[in-house]
């Protein structure tokens, strides 16, 4: 039996097949009698709108990075302030010992 239904099935495959095959065609005609033909025109751009970017505010940050930035800045100015300095005094010290004092009596 399993013989006898796979033979019938084959030509209920074959008139499928030639029924899609005739509905794409009609499709295609159909679709092409659809779109009358236009004379070129200009294109107009619309204009679509520009996306909004978040704006941050200083409120808007995470709480502790406000706090974070300012001891970083301090640390830096402190920093440099002590390199300042002891280059001052590191000049500063080789000129008064390089230097002979001369008195005269």
């Amino acid at each position: 039996m399993a013989e006898d239904s796979s033979v019938n099935q084959e030509p209920l495959e074959k008139q499928k097949l030639e029924q899609l095959e005739n509905e794409l065609e009609n499709i295609g005609k159909n679709t092409t009698q659809e779109i009358p033909s236009q004379p070129n025109q200009p294109v107009q751009q619309t204009n679509a709108p520009q996306p909004i970017s978040p704006i941050l505010s200083e409120e808007s940050e995470p709480q502790g990075l406000g706090k974070s930035k300012g001891i970083l800045w301090i640390g830096i100015t402190l920093l440099v302030l002590a390199l300042v300095g002891v280059g001052a005094y590191y000049i500063g010290s080789r000129n008064a010992t390089s230097t002979p004092s001369t008195t005269t009596p």
